[in-house]
């Protein structure tokens, strides 16, 4: 086996320790009345087949209107929850926790940080972020997020219609999974003006940096 392979080999078995770290530091108890209730309204979705619009939960708001804009999150609690019970469940929010630094992982190497440093960077950030792995939407939220970064880093560098295509994908499916999606818009628009004026440089903001 030459160096290079050798290299490549730990780098690879280094990143599959972070992620391990990520996902088992990840399974934290529910503790949250938040995490049972998308649990209910889950099992509301999926047994009615039908998303609710007026509150059936409340005693005093029965009946008021409401929009329930994070339907697909909790259809999705629901189905690993009958899957696995809460065991299930957890695992479930573990893995969607390794997911988002996998992809963060790869966003890395595209704008060209070194194997081994992001690798083993992956548990010391994500150390930060174990408490916010629980059974809310927001936990798609991080994960859409780092996706799109990365599919916006890939356009960039080698542009080609599949990326957009995923983005916009991407983009309908966070707004039904969370309504930090307006994250995501403003983060495709910011990278847009960037792109805008880095490649048509008007002579306003070549004199501003002049």
């Amino acid at each position: 086996m030459n160096l290079g392979k050798r290299l490549w080999s730990v780098q690879f078995v280094l990143l599959i320790l972070a992620l391990a770290v990520v996902f088992v530091c990840s399974i934290r108890l529910l503790y949250q009345s938040d995490d049972f209730y998308h649990l209910k309204v889950g099992q509301l979705i999926w047994q009615t087949k039908h998303i609710p619009t007026t509150d059936v939960f409340s005693y005093t708001s029965e009946g008021s209107a409401w929009v329930t804009h994070e339907w697909l999150s909790e259809v999705m609690f629901f189905v690993a929850y009958s899957l696995g019970g809460f065991i299930g469940l957890l695992i479930f929010i573990a893995c969607v926790a390794a997911g988002t630094y996998w992809v963060l992982f790869k966003t890395a190497l595209i704008t060209g940080a070194h194997k081994t440093i992001a690798a083993f960077l992956l548990p010391v950030i994500g150390w930060l972020t174990f408490p916010v792995w629980t059974a809310r939407p927001q936990v798609f939220s991080y994960f859409a997020f780092c996706l799109i970064l990365f599919l916006l880093h890939s356009y960039m560098k080698k542009p080609r219609n599949g990326f957009l295509l995923a983005i916009v994908i991407i983009m309908w499916i966070w707004a039904n999974l969370h309504a930090a999606f307006i994250i995501g818009l403003a983060l495709i628009a910011g990278y847009g003006i960037c792109d805008f004026l880095q490649h048509k440089k008007p002579e306003w903001f070549g004199a501003a940096l002049s």
